[in-house]
């Protein structure tokens, strides 16, 4: 046999060596290549052989993917690049893309001529375990490798990673562009596929598992991405700034419990988002501690608002004039309480319920339940006062909200007059349009909205002047150095003044002893909210205090 008919032979036995990996050999010389026969029907090409085969797969290639796919390809005929690595979505003959990954390969003669441009392409759209979006292995994928290294004993290292604020990028943006981004991170993963495997776990959060690299590895790994992440990423020529959050381990413990590490994992990550500034947290699987703990919690949380929101209940902190200490309104706060875990503060948990689904219920049964209180005990005491109730991000955004609060208040026979909306700090992130059109829709109804926790993370003057809003809440955290600082008490009174500049109130939290409140007082502040006057009651300790009942 000569060695064309072997060349032939052995290249028929690649491609028909698996369903979804295609082969392709090219002649770089004649511009003359070969494709495998599965590759020809699936995308509808002309033929196995074909002349200037590289412009004819482009015409298949993703429009956002396709400036990628032809720098690399003109780079390997033009000597710059011998190898060629790339994620991109293709497509098929019945007009669809689907997502492929392509590796191939320069082959040279003795004198170091390029003779053939060999590799294969995997096509993930008829793959199984691979994410359709990212051209990855999906999240049961990685639960099924880190299950079969249980078994087989195997130690391994894993790191996870996330875009941070994809939700605000979706929101902002659309989830186009959104997923566009999400496919970048992805293929820029892939390319530390020689040592690790690349998983796609969902709300922009990778995997990346390995048993070669371990902690140290993957550190590196981690800031080579971070790097990536914040200066090379470009959609239409516009470089856009990513910020990534991170965590990883080594698993040396190989009897470790799959969910256990993969719960640490998430959690681990959670941590780097939420108080690291994306630093990478390195933990222990085997760490039994309050992170660990809270998995449970959250799970017990979820039952409790399944279980008719057993376990929940409400208290009421009274909100008073500046001038004359006269109650003006209450503020409802959230709180939860059950076996085995006791009383579990708010921001203990409301940040991680926000992302769950059922949120959105424990949402309305508080404003269900705080107006239905105040209407039985309250108002018929006091019917100038009003209830404040706090509404987040993941409430706002959702459509049926209006319709919610609009059958709530006509269920009950709610007066919407006495009735404040707080706007949680995340609120902020969303399109200063629709934030108004939102606060505008309330305001009609006769409903009063603040923006609570001002002067914490994106809240500026700029916010409140672009917003229709009645008032806002300044954050406890400008009090703490009030009484020692010229600086703080610059700031505050600045606030303050600021506010009644441009006709908004201003309510200061966070007021605990009466040197503050003259302070703040004299600053011109509206109203006044804190332990100094009352701490957060249950309704029937309401209903007995004297600042309700003062004439």
């Amino acid at each position: 046999m000569d060695k064309i008919a072997l060349v032939g032979k052995i290249f028929e036995a690649f491609a028909n060596s698996s369903d979804n990996r295609y082969v392709f050999l090219c002649d770089m010389q004649k511009d003359y290549s070969r494709w495998s026969k599965q590759a020809v029907e699936r995308f509808g090409l002309p033929s196995e052989f074909m002349e200037g085969a590289g412009d004819i797969w482009t015409e298949h290639i993703h429009p956002d993917d396709k400036e990628a796919y032809i720098k690399s390809i003109e780079d390997i005929f033009s000597g710059k690049s011998e190898s060629h690595e790339l994620l991109y979505r293709a497509m098929d003959k019945e007009g669809k893309y689907v997502p492929c990954m392509c590796k191939g390969y320069v082959i040279k003669d003795e004198e170091g001529n390029n003779l053939y441009f060999a590799g294969t392409i995997e096509d993930y759209g008829i793959a199984k375990d691979i994410d359709p979006n990212t051209g990855v292995y999906s999240k049961a994928k990685l639960m099924s490798c880190l299950k079969s290294y249980q078994e087989d004993n195997q130690k391994y290292s894993i790191l996870v990673f996330k875009i941070c604020e994809i939700d605000e990028i979706n929101n902002v943006y659309g989830y186009e562009y959104g997923n566009f981004l999400i496919r970048v991170m992805a293929t820029k993963a892939v390319t530390y596929l020689d040592t690790c495997d690349i998983f796609y776990l969902g709300g922009a959060r990778f995997a990346i598992v390995s048993v070669e690299e371990k902690t140290p590895g993957l550190k590196k790994i981690y800031e080579e991405l971070k790097n990536y992440a914040k200066r090379d990423v470009f959609v239409d020529n516009n470089h856009i700034t990513l910020i990534l959050a991170g965590a990883c381990t080594d698993v040396n413990n190989t009897k470790s419990d799959v969910s256990a590490v993969y719960s640490n994992a998430i959690m681990a990550l959670n941590e780097s988002n939420n108080e690291n500034y994306g630093e990478l947290v390195v933990f222990n699987v085997t760490r039994r501690g309050s992170k660990f703990e809270r998995i449970a919690i959250i799970n017990a949380l979820r039952n409790s608002i399944i279980d008719d929101f057993k376990g929940f209940y409400l208290r009421y902190q009274p909100v008073v004039d500046a001038k004359n200490e006269q109650i003006v309104g209450v503020e409802a706060l959230i709180r939860w309480n059950r076996f085995p875990y006791g009383e579990v503060s708010p921001r203990d948990f409301i940040e991680w319920l926000e992302k769950d689904p059922l949120f959105y219920e424990l949402g309305l049964w508080v404003i269900k339940t705080a107006l239905s209180d105040y209407k039985k005990y309250v108002l018929p005491i006091n019917q100038y006062t009003k209830i404040s109730v706090n509404l987040s991000y993941v409430q706002l955004k959702r459509k049926e909200f209006r319709t919610d609060l609009d059958k709530i208040l006509k269920e009950l026979d709610f007066p919407a007059e006495n009735l404040v909306i707080e706007l949680t700090e995340r609120c902020r992130l969303l399109d200063t349009s629709f934030l108004n059109n939102e606060i505008n829709y309330f305001r009609t109804k006769g409903i009063e909205v603040y923006m609570d926790d001002y002067g914490k993370g994106s809240a500026s003057v700029e916010n409140i002047i672009k917003l229709q809003l009645d008032g806002v809440k300044i954050d406890k955290a400008f009090l703490d150095e009030l009484l020692v600082s010229e600086k703080a008490r610059t700031m505050v009174r600045s606030i303050i003044n600021a506010m009644r500049e441009i006709g908004v109130h201003s309510t200061v939290e966070g007021i605990e002893e009466r040197r503050v409140a003259d302070l703040v007082s004299s600053y011109g502040a509206t109203y006044l909210q804190g332990f100094m006057y009352a701490t957060p009651l249950t309704i029937d300790e309401l209903k007995e205090n004297p600042l309700l009942n003062r004439k």
